[in-house]
């Protein structure tokens, strides 16, 4: 039974504001809503004098089901086997310990997991645990791992569980929470809600550990993981500039053909798209965060863009409107 006036203090905080779901301290409400978002599971209080105080937000982009969680206390959760289903789990606070695949994992803001769709689990939540949970389809990971190897798969790989930080995972699922926060209630543009699914599919089958691994690796005559992953993080660290081939390449201990057809093979793009891709969305994310002081040109500089003009033209052809237009909103 809900108690109104724990319900009633249950503040809304935490990512994707514009997408609430629920907030109640009713365990059973709670329970049966994240049933429906996940799978069949046991919950229960790892404190019984404390009181639950949810906050869930979900959104679906492209074939991506996005959700943010905070229980405002410390559960303890069973669960069966995923149904048709994957999930990347990545604290923005808080920890949790997870039991799966005979692995134990403990995670926190600098260490996620990955649940694979064929064996149980049983989580502890901390009472300060706000969770961002990426849902994949398997039948969308199938298409991508037969895109990797040009043929069809019988087996879905099962996902080693811990995701540690040196992983451009993280990143990425951060970005794209990021970039929906940004875009408020209208959401992401079809095009850019692809290109996430498209890089966080592609990062969870080639740079993430799993059953099937070594045969990617034996299959592609690139050492593409390897390479994709060094090249992504040093974008991520170098968002103010636009990033040379060469550097690159450099980082990534390769030439810049490789490279280039490392990115064209597993992102269907360069690394200079990618890159100002990644850029231009971090300046749409500080026009409409900008203050009265914010001005396009600073934005403009601060993401990497030099040129005003052309910042502006390629924003607009992004996002179908004039930054100016942005930062007045």
């Amino acid at each position: 039974m809900a108690d109104p006036e724990a319900t009633a203090a249950c503040r809304p905080t935490g990512p994707l504001a514009a997408h609430p779901l629920l907030r109640s301290s009713d365990p059973d409400e709670i329970r049966s809503r994240a049933v429906a978002l996940l799978n069949g599971h046991s919950m229960r209080l790892s404190d019984r004098a404390a009181r639950l105080c949810a906050d869930i937000r979900g959104v679906q982009v492209a074939g991506l089901r996005l959700m943010a969680f905070r229980y405002g206390a410390g559960v303890e959760i069973g669960a069966p086997p995923l149904d048709d289903f994957v999930t990347i789990h990545l604290p923005v606070r808080g920890g949790f310990r997870l039991e799966h695949l005979g692995r134990s994992v403990a995670a926190g803001v600098d260490r996620g997991a990955v649940i694979s769709a064929v064996a149980p689990l049983r989580m502890e939540w901390s009472a300060d645990l706000v969770l961002l949970v990426v849902r994949l389809e398997r039948a969308a990971l199938r298409e991508r791992w037969a895109a990797v190897l040009g043929e069809q798969v019988d087996a879905d790989p099962v996902f080693e569980p811990a995701v540690d930080a040196g992983s451009a995972l993280p990143g990425a699922v951060r970005a794209l929470f990021g970039a929906v926060e940004a875009s408020g209630p209208a959401g992401l543009r079809p095009t850019v809600a692809a290109e996430f699914e498209r890089t966080i599919g592609s990062l969870l089958v080639l740079e993430h550990r799993h059953s099937s691994s070594e045969q990617l690796t034996r299959h592609l005559a690139l050492p593409s993981p390897r390479v994709l992953r060094d090249a992504l993080a040093h974008l991520d660290t170098n968002p103010d500039r636009a990033v040379p081939v060469a550097e690159l390449a450099r980082v990534a201990g390769v030439g810049e053909r490789t490279l280039l057809a490392v990115f064209r093979r597993h992102l269907g793009t360069t690394p200079a798209a990618h890159s100002r891709r990644i850029r231009l969305d971090r300046a749409r994310r500080d026009l409409l965060g900008g203050g009265p002081h914010a001005s396009v040109t600073r934005i403009a500089l601060d993401n990497g863009f030099a040129h005003a003009g052309r910042f502006a033209a390629a924003y607009r052809a992004r996002f179908g409107e004039h930054p100016s237009v942005t930062l007045r909103r």
